[in-house]
């Protein structure tokens, strides 16, 4: 229950900086597979488009600790935008 109040936490902070930049949010925190939730929400609110971060993970550590943002990409029927943050550029490349 710890970490679920952290990251609600976490999540009303971010809402709020969005919010005072002019960017709507409706904050959204359930639990199970990321992937299916992600894809739930996206069909339940009539999204038109996901965007989510990527660690640009290649390779057998692909593989092994597997890709939300990849399962959303091959499961989705909506626009993905796959966004590699910089600052994780080559950290976790097997490759």
């Amino acid at each position: 229950m710890q970490q679920r109040q952290r990251s609600t936490e976490q999540l009303e902070a971010l809402s709020e900086k969005l919010s005072k930049a002019g960017i709507a949010v409706e904050m959204n925190l359930r639990g199970g597979s990321p992937s299916d939730m992600i894809l739930d929400v996206a069909k339940t609110t009539s999204s038109d488009l996901i965007v989510m971060g990527t660690h640009g993970r290649r390779g057998l550590l692909h593989v092994v600790a597997g890709s939300v943002t990849g399962a959303v990409l091959r499961r989705g029927t909506i626009p993905v935008l796959a966004v590699r943050n910089p600052a994780f550029s080559g950290r976790f490349s097997d490759a």
